[in-house]
C-alpha cells in the first residue's frame, strides 16, 4: 500500500497520512471511509470557514454528491470517501456539516478577515524553469501563517498596481524566493 500525506495539519494536530491505493482493497475501503468520517468533516469545516473569510467569495462547489462506488477503478482512495451522500442516498455526516454550516452562513454571514500582507509569486509558473513546481513557495506561504498571518497571494505583475492592492486591502508586500 502506497502512503501519501494527508489533511490537517496544524499546531494541534500533526500531519495524518492515509493509503493512497486503499481502493483496490475493499476491506480496507471500508475501514478507510469509517475511521475518516469525522476527520472529513472537520477537516470541511476548516477549510471552507477559511476560505469563506476571503472578500469576494459567494459560493462553493463540492467535489462529489455521492461517494464513488469502489467498482470505478483510477481514484486516490480518498476520493471515493468525499460524497455528502453515501451510494444508497443517505446523508453522510459530511453533508449534514455542510448543510449546517450553509444554514448559518445564511443567518450570519462569515466576517471578511483582512489580509494586509501578501506573498508576491511569478505570474508564469511556480519555478524559475518553468518545468516543477517550486514548492518552496509553499513553504514560504505557510511560515507566514505560522507566525499568524493570513497572507494574501499577488501576482508580480500586479505589484505596481497600487488601486487593485487598495482594493484588496493590501499594505505590506512580501516577494516569494523562487528557485
Amino acid at each position: 500500500m502506497q502512503i501519501e500525506a494527508g489533511i490537517l495539519c496544524t499546531r494541534q494536530r500533526p500531519v495524518v497520512l492515509f493509503p493512497r491505493d486503499i481502493s483496490s482493497h475493499d476491506e480496507d475501503l471500508h475501514r478507510f471511509s469509517e475511521s475518516w468520517t469525522f476527520i472529513i468533516s472537520e477537516y470541511a469545516t476548516t477549510l471552507l470557514q477559511n476560505a469563506a473569510a476571503c472578500r469576494n467569495v459567494w459560493s462553493f462547489t463540492w467535489w462529489c454528491s455521492h461517494d464513488i462506488d469502489p467498482a470505478m477503478k483510477g481514484f486516490l482512495g480518498l476520493e471515493y470517501t468525499l460524497g455528502v451522500l453515501d451510494q444508497q442516498n443517505r446523508v453522510k455526516p459530511l453533508g449534514r456539516t455542510l448543510s449546517k454550516l450553509a444554514e448559518e452562513w445564511r443567518k450570519n454571514p462569515p466576517a471578511v478577515i483582512s489580509r494586509p500582507i501578501a506573498l508576491v509569486i511569478p505570474d508564469k509558473g511556480l519555478s524559475k524553469s518553468g518545468d516543477v513546481a517550486d514548492w518552496s513557495i509553499a513553504k514560504q506561504y505557510m511560515d507566514l501563517v505560522s507566525r499568524g498571518t493570513r497572507p494574501a497571494i499577488v501576482l508580480e505583475s500586479r505589484v505596481g498596481d497600487k488601486a487593485y492592492l487598495k482594493n484588496r486591502g493590501i499594505e505590506e508586500l512580501v516577494k516569494a524566493v523562487v528557485r
